[in-house]
C-alpha cells in the first residue's frame, strides 16, 4: 500500500513537472482520489485537476492543474477515495473544504456541494485532515480526532451510526498523530505506534468506536498469564477451546498455555481462531481476561473438524468415526502459520491420516463427571458444547474436583462401548493435569 501511494505521487509529481516547470519546482505534497488530484504549493496556495468540482468555481473538468479559489497558507491537503471532496488546513489550524457534500462531508452544516472552499464549523487548532469515501477526519493539536460526514457503518467513531453535518469527537483516542480513512471505515495512529480502526472493518461489521488493532504475534497466552492484574494486552492468534455461558478459555497456538476469558464474546466458539483484546485480572483467585474493547475479538476463522462423526474437543486430535473406528480423516479450515520469516499467514489447512491414536495432545475444559470411587481412576471434561473427553488417570495422580476448570496434556486414546468408540485421553502424571 506505502509503495502503491509514493508510486502514485511520483505519477502525478510528473504529470505536474510536464505541464509547468516552474510550477512543479515548488510543490510539496500532492493527493490523488479517484478521477481528481490536488496539489499544495510551498507558498501555500492549492492546485487541482481532473473531474468534479475542483474548487475554482466551476464543475468543469480540467487537464491541467487550476488554482482552488481564495485558499492561501495551506499546510496539508486531502482527497476523497470517492473524488467527491477535497479538505484544506490553513496555517491557523482552521480546515477548508469543497465539492460533494450530499452527507455533510464538507462540515459546513448543510448537505449542498460547494464549488470553492467553505470553512468546516466548529474546528480549531487542527494539524492534519483525511478524506474518506463520504466522511472526513481531522486531528487536532492537543492528539483528539474529530469527524463528519456519512457514518452507516460507525465510521465516525462516536458511538452512532448517525450522519453528521458537523465535527464530533470520536471517542476515546488522545495522543493521535496521523488519521486516514476509506469507504466504510477509518485509522488513527496514536503516538506510540498503536493503531486504531473503526466502522466496517475485516470480519467486523459497525464498529462505531476505535478498536486497537491486533498484530498476529504480539502476545501470547504466557504473557497473559505473567502478566499482573490491570495490564493491557493483545494476543493473538489464539485457539478457543472451551465456550461457557459467562466465559471462553482460550490457548496459544502451540497448545501449551491457556487462559479464561470474560465475557463470552460474540460470535467465538470452540476450535475457532481469534485475537483478543484483553486486561489481566483474577476471578474467584484465578487468572482471567476481561475484554475492554469495543472490538474485542478480530479475524475470527473455524478450524472445527469437518465430515467426521465426533468433533474433537477445543479442536484436539483425539477424534473418532464411530461407523469406521477411523479418526482424523481430514481437518479443514483457515489458521494461521507461522512462516520461516517469523510472520503468520492465513492458510487453508487440511491434515491427513487415519486412527490418530497416541499423538499427545492439550485440551481446556471443566470437569463435569468423576469416577465414583475412593481412589477415582477418570473423570470427565467438556468444553461447554456436546464435546468431552474422559481422562483417564494412574493410581498415583488426583482428580480435580467438578466444577474445576483445568488444562489436561495426555495421549490420545480410545475404548469401545457398544457400536461407538469413546475419547480417551491418558494422563502419565499430575504435572499433565494444571488447575486454572
Amino acid at each position: 500500500m506505502l509503495n502503491r501511494m509514493l508510486a502514485t505521487k511520483f505519477v502525478l509529481f510528473l504529470l505536474l513537472l510536464t505541464t509547468s516547470s516552474v510550477f512543479a519546482a515548488n510543490i510539496i505534497d500532492v493527493e490523488a482520489g479517484d478521477y481528481h488530484s490536488v496539489a499544495l504549493n510551498s507558498d501555500g496556495t492549492v492546485w487541482a485537476w481532473g473531474a468534479g468540482n475542483l474548487g475554482n468555481g466551476t464543475t468543469s473538468s480540467s487537464s491541467i492543474p487550476v488554482q482552488v479559489t481564495g485558499l492561501t497558507d495551506v499546510v496539508s491537503v486531502s482527497v476523497s477515495v470517492e473524488a467527491g471532496h477535497s479538505l484544506a488546513v490553513k496555517s491557523d489550524g482552521s480546515v477548508w473544504a469543497w465539492g460533494r457534500n450530499d452527507c455533510g462531508q464538507l462540515g459546513d452544516e448543510t448537505t449542498t456541494d460547494k464549488t470553492t472552499p467553505v470553512k468546516v464549523t466548529m474546528l480549531t487548532d487542527v494539524v492534519s485532515v483525511a478524506c474518506g469515501g463520504l466522511h472526513s477526519l481531522a486531528v487536532k493539536s492537543d492528539g483528539t480526532v474529530w469527524a463528519w460526514g456519512y457514518n452507516s457503518s460507525g465510521q465516525l467513531g462516536d458511538g452512532t451510526k448517525t450522519t453528521r453535518k458537523s465535527p464530533v469527537q470520536v471517542t476515546g483516542l488522545t495522543d493521535i498523530v496521523a488519521v486516514d480513512g476509506d469507504n466504510g471505515h477509518s485509522m488513527a495512529l496514536r503516538n506510540d505506534g498503536v493503531v486504531f480502526v473503526w466502522g466496517t472493518i475485516l470480519s467486523m461489521d459497525h464498529i462505531t468506536t476505535p478498536s486497537a488493532v491486533v498484530a498476529p504475534g504480539s502476545k501470547n497466552v504466557s504473557d497473559s498469564r505473567k502478566a499482573g492484574s490491570g495490564n493491557k494486552l493483545v494476543l493473538s492468534p489464539v485457539v478457543v477451546t472451551a465456550k461457557f455461558p459467562d466465559c471462553i478459555y482460550v490457548e496459544d497456538e502451540n497448545r501449551t498455555s491457556g487462559i479464561k476469558v470474560m465475557p463470552v464474546p460474540v460470535n467465538a466458539n470452540p476450535s475457532d481462531i481469534i485475537s483478543v483484546i484483553a486486561e489481566v485480572g483474577t476471578s474467584d483467585g484465578e487468572k482471567t481476561l476481561s475484554l475492554v474493547e469495543t472490538a474485542d475479538v478480530l479475524g475470527s476463522m473455524s478450524i472445527a473438524p469437518l465430515a467426521m462423526n465426533n468433533a474433537s474437543l477445543g479442536g484436539g486430535d483425539f477424534c473418532f468415526n464411530a461407523a469406521t473406528g477411523s479418526g482424523q480423516e481430514g481437518v479443514f479450515g483457515w489458521a494461521w502459520v507461522k512462516g520461516s520469516d517469523g510472520k503468520y499467514v492465513k492458510m487453508w489447512q487440511k491434515s491427513s491420516g487415519l486412527n490418530n491414536i497416541g499423538l499427545l495432545v492439550t485440551t481446556w475444559g471443566k470437569v463435569i463427571e468423576i469416577e465414583d470411587a475412593v481412589l477415582p481412576t477418570w473423570f470427565r471434561v467438556s468444553d461447554g458444547s456436546d464435546n468431552s473427553v474422559i481422562v483417564t488417570i494412574p493410581s498415583a495422580v488426583s482428580a480435580p474436583a467438578i466444577g474445576d476448570f483445568v488444562s489436561v496434556t495426555g495421549v490420545s486414546s480410545c475404548k469401545p462401548q457398544g457400536s461407538d468408540l469413546i475419547r480417551l485421553l491418558k494422563v502419565r502424571q499430575q504435572s499433565d493435569i494444571v488447575m486454572d
